[in-house]
């Protein structure tokens, strides 16, 4: 039995205002006016909405008992997953000091670094602390006492909704942009792209909701992706759920407040599923062997064998169990 914590949008006026200028925002930047159950998630859900969704999912199809968010001390099951919030981290840590929990796992969605909670994760009522992938956990390694607590837990994505449709011709590759990139870097690869007739269409993170990101991947037999870096890559995780590859910019390395982060671009890229570029030369080289050898890939299937909702939970299950 869990329990899963999530920031709580309505927890005061400040924290509430800030959400219902963000929803009428995204509201039209997203056009979920065409995507209603979009719309109702991003409501009902705090946190990172598609992360606590998985989590949910997974452990229904697992058959084990959660509740999420409750309003009473005494209804908090033993074993306490806080998802995102430091006000909610923070309460966890309080309920555990009192004997009302016996176990508390903190993350993936909580802060960049420890040092963005004022090293909170020190704590050590806090039994684990969950990063999205390796190169998150050693960026924590450092900035955490007894950092052998950190360990590392994906989300997974929903097979029935991220699925391909066979009778659906092929048109396309897909370029997707994420806004931490420069737009003078990708005119490189989209200039390429036109010089080679390879008919494409762009899809700009934060400007899309579910419904139309799976409507274009359908339609798409291969995903260039750019990004600065990715904790998970879940935009990946969904592409690879409806069999189509990706090829991505790889990047390993950014600045967040003056500190230098080993990062990656796709920490669960496989054979599998994708290949990697890092300048003009690879990207030719990588694209034109990818787009001779697309039968070669089945990315689908290695969702279904390794990252489904059902899967990712149980993963977090064996973890609790650990401890």
């Amino acid at each position: 039995m869990i329990t899963i914590l999530t920031h709580k949008k309505n927890s005061n006026l400040k924290f509430l205002s800030k959400f219902l200028i963000k929803l009428f925002i995204i509201f039209f930047t997203q056009k979920l006016f065409l995507d209603i159950k979009r719309l109702k998630e991003i409501i009902i859900y705090s946190g990172h909405i598609d992360v606590t969704k998985s989590i949910i999912k997974g452990l229904i199809e697992n058959e084990v008992k959660y509740n999420l968010n409750p309003k009473n001390n005494k209804d908090y099951f033993q074993n306490v997953l806080v998802l995102s919030g430091i006000k909610e981290l923070k309460f966890a840590i309080k309920l555990k000091e009192n004997n009302y929990i016996n176990r508390i796992l903190a993350g993936p969605n909580i802060s960049i670094l420890p040092r963005d909670i004022n090293y909170l994760f020190d704590n050590n009522n806090i039994d684990r602390i969950i990063t999205p992938s390796k190169w998150v956990s050693d960026s924590y390694r450092s900035e955490v006492k007894n950092n052998n607590r950190i360990i590392e837990w994906a989300a997974g994505v929903s097979l029935e909704f991220w699925k391909p449709e066979i009778k659906i011709k092929k048109k396309y590759v897909l370029v997707y942009i994420k806004r931490n990139i420069s737009k003078e870097k990708i005119s490189f690869y989209l200039s390429y792209l036109k010089k080679n007739k390879i008919k494409y269409k762009i899809i700009n993170y934060g400007f899309y909701n579910p419904k139309k990101y799976l409507r274009l991947l359908r339609k798409s037999y291969l995903l260039i992706f750019f990004s600065q870096s990715e904790s998970q890559g879940l935009s990946l995780l969904e592409s690879w759920s409806v069999n189509v590859p990706t090829l991505v910019f790889s990047n390993n390395k950014f600045y967040y407040k003056n500190i230098e982060i080993k990062s990656d671009t796709a920490p669960y890229l496989s054979i599998h599923t994708g290949s990697k570029f890092k300048n003009i030369k690879e990207f030719k080289k990588e694209l034109n062997s990818m787009m001779d050898n697309l039968n070669l890939y089945n990315p689908r299937n290695w969702v279904i064998n390794n990252m489904s909702d059902k899967i990712c939970a149980k993963n977090l299950i064996n973890k609790i169990n650990e401890i």
